[in-house]
């Protein structure tokens, strides 16, 4: 092993005619049930993977829920120095507790990560409809889905580097939903059942074309949208020729992707920042769905769909000197 001028580990070419080796996640205590914890199995599932040389497959239970709930430095999948790996979901959808997020991938070689799909429980959001506007009073009137505004209430917590709490309100565009940011001074109950009123920070103004009964608008759960946290959901940095195809990450509560100073081929195929489809979600990440900077890699998004971001679907940048 040797290590790069830029800091990247260079690790021994792969053997092109090795079998990788398949380990299937049950083998190793994931139950799948979309209730019990199956974080440390699949802690016991990455230590037996790295462990081993020449290509590895870790493969879960097809079509699944993968609950996670706790993990090391509060990343499910944190690989360093890894190569020739592929994580396989084979289609389960792995179900983040509010303070995890999904992958470290730093200093690695020929990684592929396919068919999987990545939600949190409890959501960093709740959705609502406007139903009255006081400009006097800087504040909005919300009717929530049942049971769901007790979740909204309270402003910003600065917890665990909280950067920012904005909501994002919601209109009809000529080709789709359009949104406007407002920051949230604070969120209280509401006039009547199932209702809260929010009111804007100083900086928010643009009160008066908002319709109310046709505007929607996502509200910030306090304590989890917004945080900082440990990074971004799939943080990608530093690592030589990577694949990324069929994943789905239907919500973050920061940015989706921080994908940083790579180099070699970076592929993401078919990777969608959506909010989940036929749930009536308005809002996937609660930041960028791609943060990209400083990479030297060939970087190719084919056939991938970004809707519902709270900031940008894509923020890339490079930068150099002579």
């Amino acid at each position: 092993m040797a290590v790069c001028l830029n800091g990247c580990v260079a690790l021994e070419p792969s053997r092109a005619d090795a079998a990788p080796r398949v380990l299937m996640a049950k083998d190793f205590g994931v139950l799948a049930d979309g209730l019990s914890d199956d974080g440390p199995a699949i802690q016991r599932l990455l230590a037996a993977a790295q462990a081993l040389t020449g290509p590895v497959v870790m493969q879960f239970p097809p079509g699944k829920i993968v609950r996670a709930l706790t993990a090391p430095e509060r990343y499910l999948f944190r690989l360093n120095e890894t190569a020739d790996l592929t994580l396989d979901g084979t289609g389960c959808t792995f179900l983040l507790g509010p303070n995890i997020r999904f992958l470290s991938l730093t200093r690695s070689h020929r990684v592929t990560v396919r068919n999987l799909a990545i939600d949190f429980s409890p959501l960093p959001f709740v959705d609502g409809t406007i139903v009255a506007v006081n400009e006097n009073t800087r504040s909005f009137d919300i009717h929530m889905p049942p049971d769901s505004a007790a979740q909204a209430l309270g402003g910003p917590t600065r917890e665990d580097g909280e950067q920012a709490f904005f909501s994002m309100l919601w209109y009809q565009g000529p080709y789709g939903l359009l949104s406007r940011h407002c920051w949230v001074k604070d969120v209280k109950p509401g006039p009547g059942a199932d209702s809260v009123r929010l009111f804007a920070a100083d900086s928010f103004s643009a009160f008066s074309d908002i319709v109310p009964g046709e505007w929607r608008v996502s509200l910030p759960v306090p304590g989890i949208a917004h945080r900082y946290g440990p990074g971004a959901c799939l943080e990608i940095s530093d690592n030589d020729t990577l694949n990324l195809e069929d994943v789905e990450l239907w919500s973050a509560p920061w940015f989706g992707f921080h994908v940083c100073r790579n180099q070699g081929t970076v592929t993401f195929r078919r990777v969608h920042v959506r909010p989940k489809p036929s749930s009536g979600r308005l809002t996937s990440t609660w930041r960028d769905g791609f943060h990209v900077k400083g990479n030297s890699a060939t970087l190719l998004w084919e056939d991938c769909i970004l809707e519902g971001m709270n900031d940008d679907a894509f923020n890339l940048s490079t930068h150099s000197s002579r």
